[in-house]
């Protein structure tokens, strides 16, 4: 098992190439400091781009790398079976769409951008009960569209909570984190459907008045 104690930072070169021979490239940070003369911080942790859209398969490729799937605790399937939707954790609908992603207390690890995922069909996704860090921001409103459901509580998470969620998303479990703050940047259209937003057990230190700014009526 990965001892993150013992680690200061640790840089791991990504890449992964598309069928249209496109490739993503980034790096994973683990921890803060300095290597040489780089610093190391959570908003340098993932760079990349690509001109092309990715498969599922190539997503869940890219994600089961930066939260480094070789320390998972289970990893069935993972880059192995060539069919993604047999892989650990994953539900795929009838035309081989991810749909579900249940990864609950298997040791991802990381500081992880995961709302980077592009998974057009995903209406569920569970990431509780891990080792991700960093700061939670709005791309999934961006790539995750459909989504549902989503609990990052018992995490690392910290810094700013953005509560801006997906037009479909009723569920936000996002407690038992490290959270300083946390807002709702307007109203969307995400907001007729929500109904439960979990913040509790973070470490807020705002004005109510400011939490509760653009909060939905629902």
């Amino acid at each position: 098992m990965l001892d993150l104690k013992k680690i200061i930072a640790e840089i791991l070169p990504l890449k992964v190439t598309n069928v249209h021979g496109a490739t993503r490239q980034g790096v994973l940070i683990i921890g803060m400091g300095r290597i040489g003369n780089i610093a190391v911080s959570p908003e340098n942790c993932l760079r990349a781009a690509s001109p092309f859209s990715f498969t599922d398969k190539e997503e869940l490729t890219f994600f089961y790398k930066t939260t480094l799937g070789e320390h998972w605790f289970n990893s069935d399937g993972w880059l192995d079976d060539e069919n993604h939707c047999n892989w650990f954790g994953v539900t795929c609908n009838d035309n081989g769409l991810v749909i579900e992603l249940n990864l609950r207390n298997n040791n991802l690890t990381g500081v992880k951008l995961f709302f980077r995922l592009e998974l057009p069909e995903l209406t569920w996704l569970d990431l509780a009960e891990n080792n991700l860090s960093g700061t939670a921001y709005s791309g999934v409103a961006l790539f995750l569209r459909k989504l549902v459901h989503i609990d990052l509580s018992n995490n690392e998470f910290s810094g700013y909570a953005d509560m801006t969620f997906s037009p479909s998303t009723v569920h936000a479990n996002y407690s038992h984190n490290k959270f300083t703050s946390a807002g709702f940047n307007g109203f969307n259209a995400a907001y007729k459907l929500m109904r439960v937003v979990d913040l509790s057990n973070n470490r807020i230190n705002q004005a109510a008045s400011n939490l509760f700014v653009n909060i939905p009526s629902n």
